[in-house]
């Protein structure tokens, strides 16, 4: 997983999509965080550190990878 230490983490798509949803997840399966993925990095400073989950879909393309705020 890429750790985040300054409070934000920086996803790249793979593709191209401009209404693309983000969606975070702690382990335990619960969604802390969903937005329309339109900034990048994204602030993830009111998170816990720990490992998270994230999905990241349009209506073509889901992907899902993880990072470690530490």
């Amino acid at each position: 997983p890429n750790p985040a230490e300054n409070g934000s983490v920086s996803i790249k798509l793979p593709w191209r999509h401009n209404d693309v949803m983000m969606h975070i997840f702690n382990l335990q399966g619960k969604r802390v965080l969903s937005k329309q993925m339109d900034t990048d990095p994204v602030d993830i400073s009111n998170l816990e550190k720990g490992i998270y989950v994230v999905k990241l879909a349009c209506s073509e393309n889901v992907m899902i990878t993880k990072f470690v705020k530490e």
